[in-house]
């Protein structure tokens, strides 16, 4: 009877040792499978979180005969406007450019005579809410439409970036910048000579060679 006894004491004894190792393997499972549900739910949430598209712009560059040569792309950062240059066709060499504070490209030319070489004077002069002086040299300046000269290659190509952080094309800002998409728009100007960063009031750039009006894309 005593062999018998101890053979169910350990009987029990074993059987009661899996029981709970049983148990505590299952509830570890349970609460691995609990991590990774609320591991994945996390990761899910933040997959879903909603992000901000920036406003964006397209202008198309023409001649004083109305060719088209090219286009800018704008995009709206938060450090001001990036501007993607993409021109051809255009004379080889340094140049000025400018955005100008009215949305029009009319070569005068076309509509008060061929004489006139005053190309592109509906788009104004350059953008400049604040009232500031010409010229990123300039103490006083520069105009918020002020940009750094541009080289153009031999075979009449140019592709490049400009930054503008004294412009916005939202319309709807508290930055104080110069808006692009106001009421009465804005307009990229390349001038025939380059822009000395000082001379009153375009920087002794010459005639517009080329125009392009700014538009939402």
């Amino acid at each position: 009877m005593k062999a018998e006894s101890k053979c169910l004491n350990f009987g029990f004894n074993a059987g009661a040792f899996l029981l709970i190792a049983g148990l505590m393997i299952c509830g570890i499972k349970d609460a691995n499978s609990e991590t990774s549900k609320t591991g994945n739910t996390t990761n899910s949430s933040n997959a879903e979180k909603p992000f901000t598209v920036l406003a964006g712009g397209k202008a198309q560059f023409v001649s004083t005969q109305n060719e088209e040569m090219g286009v800018a792309i704008l995009q709206e950062t938060a450090n001001g406007v990036l501007i993607e240059l993409k021109l051809r066709d255009m004379p080889p060499g340094r140049h000025a450019i400018h955005v100008h504070e009215k949305g029009a490209c009319t070569p005068v030319g076309k509509t008060a005579g061929s004489n006139n070489k005053d190309y592109f004077s509906d788009a104004g002069g350059h953008l400049n809410p604040s009232g500031r002086e010409h010229g990123l040299l300039n103490e006083g300046g520069p105009h918020a439409g002020d940009l750094l000269n541009i080289y153009i290659h031999q075979d009449g190509t140019l592709e490049t970036y400009i930054l503008n952080d004294r412009m916005t094309l939202n319309s709807e800002n508290e930055s104080g910048a110069a808006q692009l998409l106001d009421y009465d728009g804005a307009a990229f100007i390349i001038h025939e000579g380059t822009d000395d960063y000082r001379s009153q009031p375009s920087g002794d750039a010459g005639k517009r060679i080329a125009c392009a009006v700014i538009k939402a894309d």
